[in-house]
Parts: C-alpha cells; sequence; structure tokens
C-alpha cells in the first residue's frame, strides 16, 4: 500500500507536464498560413479591404460576434492570397476570417477551429478557410 502512494505524486506530476506544454497564445514557433477561399476561389487582399483573421486561444468554437471577443487579430499584407499567423504555440485556435471578393464585390467571412498538435508546434501549417457572403 505504501508504494501506491509514491505512484500517485508521479502520476499527478506527469498530468501536469503534459498538460502544461500546450498553451495556447504567441511567443511560439508555429506558422499558421490562412487562405479564405469563396466558392472555391482564393480570395487575395485587398488594399482597401484587406483580408483578416480573428483569433481566438484555447477555443474550438466562435467566442461570439464580436471583435472583441476574440484575443488578437492579423492582417493581411499587400497583395498576398494568404494571412500569415506567426508565433503561435500548439493547441486549440479558431479563427474568424474577414475578406472581400471582387467578383461581386462581396464581403466575405467564415470561421473555423485549428488545432497545432506538439509535433508540429515548430512548422509551417497551411489552413484552407471557406467563406461566404
Amino acid at each position: 500500500m505504501g508504494s501506491s502512494f509514491k505512484i500517485i505524486p508521479l502520476l499527478l506530476g506527469a498530468a501536469l507536464f503534459a498538460g502544461s506544454c500546450c498553451k495556447e497564445g504567441t511567443d511560439g514557433k508555429a506558422t499558421l498560413v490562412v487562405y479564405l477561399e469563396h466558392h472555391g476561389k482564393n480570395i487575395p487582399n485587398q488594399s482597401s479591404y484587406p483580408d483578416t483573421v480573428y483569433i481566438a486561444f484555447n477555443a474550438t468554437d466562435a467566442p461570439g460576434i464580436k471583435f472583441s471577443t476574440y484575443d488578437t487579430f492579423v492582417v493581411g499584407t499587400g497583395t498576398d492570397d494568404h494571412v500569415t499567423i506567426n508565433d503561435l504555440k500548439c493547441g486549440d485556435y479558431f479563427l474568424f476570417g474577414v475578406g472581400l471578393d471582387n467578383g461581386g464585390p462581396y464581403r466575405v467571412t467564415g470561421g473555423l477551429h485549428v488545432k497545432i498538435k506538439h509535433k508540429e508546434r515548430k512548422k509551417t501549417k497551411d489552413v484552407h478557410m471557406a467563406v461566404t457572403e
């Protein structure tokens, strides 16, 4: 019975260590390259209306409809066909993208959950986000 009491702290320590290595947020080494796609067509940034991706940390669902409920955001640059999100840690993120499809023109939005696994914590990951009017 005494040996089982020695194992319990080890198990608790291992559980705390495993849970602490993926704390969502910035100051990491993962990169997400987010492509907004409307009807299967990539939406490039517009100088007058750049694509923007809002990011919620530790989230699998949208935190709400107000942009203020997100933790941070990244604005696309130039006429790139993507938004690059640098310096993320591993974990769960909900991304909400906003862009302008010149085909209308249409203001388009969409969102999705992205998980950066521990083994992906130093990698670049492409994310294709479907957006709609």
